[in-house]
Formats: structure tokens, sequence, C-alpha cells
């Protein structure tokens, strides 16, 4: 039976012991890293994007990149990076993404806790395949949700409602995919990801294009690692 733990120490420790992660891939994560810091780097230093665009950038490569990975530490990571772009989307009057990465959070927080679950000595989560039963459902609840998203947008003058809460809604759908472990949650974020970019660039968030661009491809990665560990 599972007995929570809430100490710092005993979260870490979790966390820790379902990486399995080789030296190679840490090398490809300090690579991403340092690739990461460059880029936002110049953004800044030439004023093309503030400190908090490229602190969400930054964030978000590293948290899709641990995911991608199969390693839990994508979710203290997710928490900084929807905690930055909740505040950004605000500011920039995209109120379903600012929503969205509200919501993001609290959806990690579960992830988190389901990813770090153990039954005995075994993790309680391990990657499959989402059953038809689980597909209808959720396709079901972003029918249903997508009505009442579009009205709210549509009320407080959202920019492009009706896109913006399509790609809202798809997008929690694929994190709660993610978060237990259904490999389909890659083909959704694939799907997002392809509307994101010419829409952010269409918007003049370059930084962010190039931050969801980055996505997509660790998209594909992420279905290409997680399908060998079916």
């Amino acid at each position: 039976m599972f007995t929570p733990s809430f100490g710092i120490t005993s979260i870490i420790s979790r966390i820790g012991t379902i990486s399995t992660m080789q030296r190679k891939d840490w090398r490809e994560g300090a690579i991403i890293l340092v690739a990461c810091l460059t880029f936002t780097g110049f953004l800044y230093w030439r004023h093309l994007s503030g400190l908090l665009e490229c602190l969400g950038f930054v964030a978000g490569v590293l948290g899709v990149w641990l995911a991608t990975k199969e390693n839990a530490w994508t979710y203290p990571v997710g928490l900084v990076n929807v905690g930055i772009y909740a505040k950004f989307f605000y500011e920039s009057r995209l109120y379903a993404d600012s929503v969205l990465n509200a919501i993001y959070f609290v959806l990690l927080c579960l992830g988190w806790y389901w990813w770090t679950r153990r039954r005995g000595d075994q993790h309680a989560l391990k990657v499959k395949r989402a059953g038809s039963t689980i597909l209808v459902r959720l396709g079901l609840v972003v029918v249903l949700t997508l009505p009442i998203v579009w009205w709210a947008l549509i009320a407080v003058e959202g920019s492009i409602p009706y896109l913006d809460g399509t790609l809202s809604v798809l997008s929690l759908a694929a994190q709660f995919l993610q978060d237990r472990k259904f490999i389909q949650n890659w083909w959704v974020w694939i799907a997002v990801n392809v509307v994101y970019v010419p829409l952010f660039i269409w918007r003049g968030y370059y930084p962010t294009a190039v931050l969801y661009a980055v996505f997509l491809i660790l998209a594909f990665r992420g279905h290409d690692h997680w399908k060998r560990q079916l």
C-alpha cells in the first residue's frame, strides 16, 4: 500500500530512483541546456525578448526533454515553466493560454504523484497505449468542454478565441495522457505544436515560436523513446 511522504529529501529521493537515464542522456541534456542559455542570452542581449520569456523557454525545453526520457524531473521543471508562462500569456491578453497554464499546474502535480507512486518495489505507472474506451471518454470531455471555453474567451474578448480555446483544450488532453503514460500523448502534442508554431510567429512571439518548434521535434523523439518501452 502506498504511503505518501512529503519531506523534501523523500521527494527528491523518489524522483531520483526512477531515472533510467544514461551518461549519454545527461550529456545530451547538458548540450541542450547550454544551447538554450546561449539562444535566450542572445535574444535578451539584443532586446528581442524579455527575461520572463527567456526563463520560460529554458524551463520549457528542459521539461519536455526530461519527459521524452521518461524522467519524473519533468514535473518540477514543468511547474516552473507553467508558472512563468501563465504570467507571460496573461500580460499578452492570451487568456486561454494563461488559464491553460494554471490548469497545467494542477495536472503536473497529479502527474508528479502518479509517476513517482510505487506499488511494492515497482513503479505504478508504465508506458502503455490508451484503450479505445479511455480515448472515447477523453474525446467526449474535449467536445463538451470546447463550447464553454469558446464562450468564456469571447466574453473576455480574448485573441482568436476559437483557435486559442481548441488548442488549449487539446493541450490539456495531451497533458492528461502524458501524466498517465499513455503513448498517444505525443501524437496530440505533435498536432497541437504544428499549429502553435505559425500562430506564435503570426503574433510576433518569435522566441516562443522557436520554443514550440523545439517541442514539436522533442514530441517525435519522445514518441520513439516511449515506443521502445512498450
